[in-house]
């Protein structure tokens, strides 16, 4: 069942994807209709999930879903792991590279390899402004809180 992402309660679960590259708005159309489509059939166990989706700074796509309505399963996930390595394969996109980090400097999206960010954080090439993503993180609540920090404050500040 798919319901309004900001529907979602505070603790539901979420698994964030990063794009190697920006979503153009043809491509965003057509995710969105297919991610739409998606979440609208999801099941665990033959039961349905209540989830959502959404697309952000058109280079995320962020999957939730609400476990106090019906829980994922082991199979529900692997399901999910399926839609968007079908996603990758269908316009040619990487969304499940955890060696690539997002930074956020003003309103673009930089995307950098972790070792090659390590070595410009260690230099200060990064600048004071710049913000990351921790797409590890699991709860709604989290996205809101915590998704989005400056550098200085995140897991990048012991190379600063």
């Amino acid at each position: 069942m798919l319901v309004d992402f900001k529907d979602l309660g505070s603790d539901a679960r979420i698994w964030i994807y990063q794009s190697d590259r920006k979503f153009d708005q043809i491509e965003i159309d057509e995710i969105s209709k297919l991610s739409s489509e998606f979440v609208k059939e999801w099941t665990a166990h033959g039961q349905g999930l209540q989830g959502s989706y959404k697309i952000v700074y058109d280079q995320f796509l962020i999957i939730g879903v609400d476990e106090n309505f019906n829980r994922a399963s082991g199979c529900s996930i692997d399901t999910s792991v399926k839609f968007i390595q079908s996603l990758e394969n269908q316009f040619n996109l990487s969304l499940s590279d955890r060696s690539k980090v997002a930074i956020l400097i003003g309103d673009e999206v930089f995307i950098e390899d972790f070792r090659e960010l390590k070595e410009k954080v260690k230099k200060s090439e990064m600048a004071g402004n710049a913000k990351t993503f921790n797409n590890y993180i699991t709860t709604k609540k989290e996205l809101d809180e915590a998704w989005l920090s400056p550098i200085q404050d995140s897991w990048l500040k012991k190379y600063l």
